[in-house]
C-alpha cells in the first residue's frame, strides 16, 4: 500500500517528500524518487527473490490511479491508471531528458523560510558520464535539508547543506535502479532506448555502464597525491584524502570535497561503482573520522563549520542559530546501518569484522534499553 500510494503521486518525474494529505504536496526533494525506486526493488527482491519474471508480472499488473496525471497545475484530472512498470520507466525518462519547474503555490503558503529562487527545481542528465545533477545553492534537495531560519544572523532562506550537483548516494541509487531494470528487461520489462538528448539514446545497460565507467574518476580523492592526474581533482579544495566526494559539480566546489557518510549508501546499493581497494581505504576513514557511539557524524570534525550539537533554540551564531547545523556534525543513526552493510560488502576478508560490528551494535542495544 505504501508503494502504490506514493507511486500514485508521481509528478514532474519526482515523488513528494511532503505529502500533506494530497492537498499541497511538495516536490522539492531530488532523492525521494530514488529511495522510492530502491524500495520497489527491495520489495520485489524480498517477495520474488531471483524470480525476475514474477517481479515483472507484479510490476505490470499493479496499477495505480495517478493523482496528478499532468504537471500542469490548472489541468483537469482525468482518471488515469498506470502500472508500476510505467511509473519506473517514467522516472528514468524524465530524469534523462531533464526536469525543470517552479513549485506549485510557491511562497509563504508552503514555506515561509525559503527564498524565492529556492522554489525552482531542476535536474539534468550529463550524457558524457550518465550522472544526474540537480538543485542549486538556494535549495536543499536531499535528506540533508535544513533551511536557515534566522533573520538576526542572516540565515533565513539559506540552505545549510544544498548538496547541489551529483550527490554520491543519488548516483548510487540511480545505478542500482538501472542495473535492476536491465535485469528485468530480459524478462519482459519495458525495453526500448531512453532518449537523453538529440544525439544520445541509452538502454538501461548503456546508462549503467556509463556511470560505472566514470564514477571513480570523478568521485575518488586519491590517498596518494601522485595519483591526482588520473582523477578529477581540484587541489584548492582537498582537505582529506582517501575518501569519496560527497557531491560532484556543486556551485560551491569546496562542498564537493566535504567528508560525509553518504558514500556508505552508494556502497551498499551499487558496490559495482567502487574499486575494492579504494572502498576499503574510504571505509577506514569513515570508521576513524565519522563513526560515533551510536550514529554517524554528518560532517568531518576537522571541517571549519563542524558543530556537533543540535539545538533548535540556539542563538549562538549564523552557523548554529535555530539548528542550522542539523547536518553539519550531529550524529544520525540510520546511516550507521549503511555503514555496517558497506563494511560487510567490502571487508569480507577481515577476520575481526563480525566482532567489530557486534561491538558497535551493542552500544545501540544499551542505548535502547536505557532510554
Amino acid at each position: 500500500d505504501l508503494i502504490t500510494a506514493f507511486a500514485s503521486c508521481l509528478r514532474h518525474g519526482l515523488i513528494p517528500n511532503l505529502l500533506s494529505s494530497g492537498r499541497d504536496p511538495r516536490y522539492n526533494a531530488r532523492d525521494a524518487v530514488w529511495w522510492f525506486s530502491q524500495a520497489v526493488q527491495d520489495y520485489c527482491e524480498f517477495v520474488y527473490g531471483s524470480d525476475r519474471k514474477g517481479a515483472v508480472k507484479f510490476l505490470q499488473e499493479t496499477k495505480v490511479l495517478r493523482y496528478f496525471p499532468s504537471d500542469d497545475q490548472q489541468a483537469e484530472r482525468p482518471e488515469v491508471y498506470h502500472s508500476l512498470e510505467e511509473i519506473l520507466r517514467e522516472i528514468l525518462e524524465r530524469h534523462a531528458t531533464g526536469i525543470s519547474f517552479r513549485e506549485w503555490n510557491a511562497g509563504d503558503k508552503i514555506d515561509n523560510h525559503m527564498s524565492n529562487e529556492g522554489f525552482n527545481v531542476s535536474v539534468r542528465c550529463d550524457s558524457s558520464n550518465g550522472f544526474i545533477y540537480g538543485g542549486s545553492g538556494h535549495n536543499c534537495g536531499t535528506w540533508m535539508d535544513k533551511m536557515g531560519e534566522s533573520v538576526e544572523f542572516g540565515s533565513m532562506g539559506v540552505p545549510a547543506t544544498p548538496r547541489d550537483g551529483a550527490d554520491v548516494e543519488i548516483i548510487g541509487l540511480l545505478t542500482s535502479t538501472l542495473r535492476w531494470c536491465a535485469e528485468l528487461s530480459e524478462h519482459g520489462f519495458i525495453n526500448k532506448p531512453i532518449k537523453v538528448d538529440e544525439t544520445t539514446e541509452w538502454n538501461y545497460s548503456d546508462w549503467h555502464s556509463s556511470i560505472v565507467a566514470n564514477f571513480e574518476k570523478n568521485f575518488w580523492v586519491p590517498a596518494d597525491g601522485s595519483e591526482d592526474r588520473e582523477y578529477s581533482i581540484d587541489l584548492r579544495f582537498v582537505t582529506r584524502r582517501g575518501i569519496y566526494k560527497d557531491t560532484v559539480g556543486s556551485e560551491n566546489p569546496a562542498s564537493d570535497y566535504r567528508f560525509r557518510p553518504n558514500l556508505c549508501v552508494a556502497m551498499v546499493v551499487a558496490p559495482e561503482l567502487f574499486d575494492t581497494v579504494h572502498a576499503r581505504i574510504a571505509l577506514s576513514q569513515v570508521t576513524e573520522v565519522l563513526l560515533g557511539k551510536i550514529g554517524m557524524k554528518t560532517l568531518d570534525p576537522t571541517a571549519p563549520r563542524y558543530a556537533p550539537y543540535y539545538d533548535t533554540q540556539s542563538r549562538k551564531d549564523y552557523y548554529e542559530a535555530y539548528g542550522f547545523n542539523y547536518h553539519q556534525g550531529p550524529e544520525w543513526v540510520w546511516v550507521t546501518g549503511y555503514y555496517l552493510r558497506a563494511r560487510l560488502q567490502f571487508e569480507d576478508s577481515n577476520p575481526m569484522l563480525c566482532e567489530e560490528i557486534e561491538e558497535i551494535l551493542s552500544a545501540h542495544r544499551a542505548t535502547i534499553f536505557s532510554s
